[in-house]
């Protein structure tokens, strides 16, 4: 399987987007795109969680993380008349942008110490009987102290 199709993953994704800016006003400028691009993409993206801008003022840099329960889900970003239209700005500015996905790979506790948990995704809700099993898992662990 190449790198490619590992990507595909059908679970959640994270994207992180990285804006290196010359100037403070540049970073304010990012910031109040990516304030007006996230409502957007809230509406027109099924499959989008969420999106944070984290903000490097020293390096004059931010850091846009986005949450999607799907990698098809992103493609709906597409639709998003403000993000096309701000996917140009960064360039004309002098920003340098670099960005990434980041598929799920597996409950933390598997992926460290190679334990053996339940593996749910946290960019998907849980189904009342994957809550009740979480649940039942925590009493027998207590129980056993």
């Amino acid at each position: 399987m190449n790198s490619y199709t590992t990507a595909r993953d059908s679970r959640g994704h994270i994207a992180l987007t990285r804006f290196e800016c010359r100037t403070a006003l540049n970073v304010v400028v990012v910031l109040l795109m990516h304030m007006r691009i996230k409502r957007e993409v809230r509406r027109v993206a099924p499959g989008f969680v969420g999106a944070a801008p984290v903000v490097l003022w020293k390096d004059r840099t931010v850091l846009s993380v986005t949450l999607w329960r799907t990698l098809e889900s992103m493609y709906a970003m597409g639709e998003a008349q403000s993000h096309i239209r701000a996917s140009r700005v960064p360039s004309k500015l002098g920003i340098r942008t670099t960005s990434g996905l980041f598929p799920y790979r597996g409950d933390w506790k598997n992926v460290l110490f190679e334990a053996t948990v339940a593996d749910i995704d946290p960019l998907h809700e849980r189904t009342h009987d994957d809550a009740a099993a979480g649940a039942s898992t925590s009493a027998r662990k207590e129980n056993a102290r």
